[in-house]
């Protein structure tokens, strides 16, 4: 998918290394993160199947640049890919992790939640700032129509950060309740241990006191006291 997306950026326009690293960093952070190492084996990956080419550019004041471009079999490719597979048949990590969350103590499973309320939160407060760049790229009418895909692809970027937060603090507010749903079972439990303590020593108590009162009727009763003298000897 990375290598793709490396063809799509270059179909625009031939970059190095450096600046597709840039492009990926600020302008497609919110749905694919790629890492420095992982873009420069792409474009030798790319080279190698005759997707891109590459040129060194001298320069006198600065370091020698490669600049990299797509190739016409590159273009094809791309094409290709853009017109093929189901794009809703994908992976989603962060549900694998919560399907399986039972295994760690709730507060572990809060603070993945709260990790993910916080990302969200963060890159929504930054959203008018892209929304405010794509529309200076859609004015100037230097990039054809691609500003008008950008543009939704940054909505579905907002839509889904929106969602992810909200979700979040679904998942720590279910949290809560079951925490709370412990506490009061763990109450319970120990009420009704008490409860069945009590039981024991009123029913002792009875006992007790059904004896002495029977020891109590035979002092004040002779005959009683004869009949048991009779019934020893």
């Amino acid at each position: 998918m990375l290598k793709h997306g490396i063809l799509g950026l270059l179909n625009y326009y031939p970059m190095t290394g450096y600046e597709i690293n840039e492009v990926f960093r600020e302008s497609l952070d919110y749905f694919w993160v790629a890492q420095t190492s992982q873009i420069y084996r792409e474009l030798q990956t790319l080279k190698a199947k005759g997707w891109v080419e590459d040129e060194l550019i001298e320069q006198k004041s600065r370091p020698d640049k490669k600049l990299f471009r797509i190739t016409g079999e590159g273009q094809r490719e791309l094409r290709r890919w853009l017109k093929a597979g189901d794009p809703l048949k994908t992976n989603i990590p962060l549900l694998m992790k919560s399907f399986f969350f039972s295994e760690l103590p709730v507060d572990d499973a809060r603070a993945f939640y709260r990790h993910i309320n916080d990302d969200a939160e963060g890159f929504l407060a930054g959203a008018d700032e892209k929304k405010e760049k794509l529309k200076r790229l859609r004015d100037s009418g230097e990039t054809g129509d691609s500003p008008f895909y950008w543009e939704m692809t940054l909505d579905y970027g907002l839509r889904y950060y929106r969602m992810l937060a909200e979700w979040a603090e679904s998942c720590i507010g279910k949290l809560d309740e079951l925490e709370a749903e412990r506490a009061a079972g763990s109450r319970e439990g120990s009420d009704a241990e008490n409860d069945g303590c009590g039981s024991g020593a009123e029913s002792g108590s009875v006992v007790l006191d059904s004896r002495a009162a029977v020891s109590e009727e035979a002092r004040s009763c002779p005959e009683a006291r004869e009949e048991g003298s009779e019934e020893r000897s």
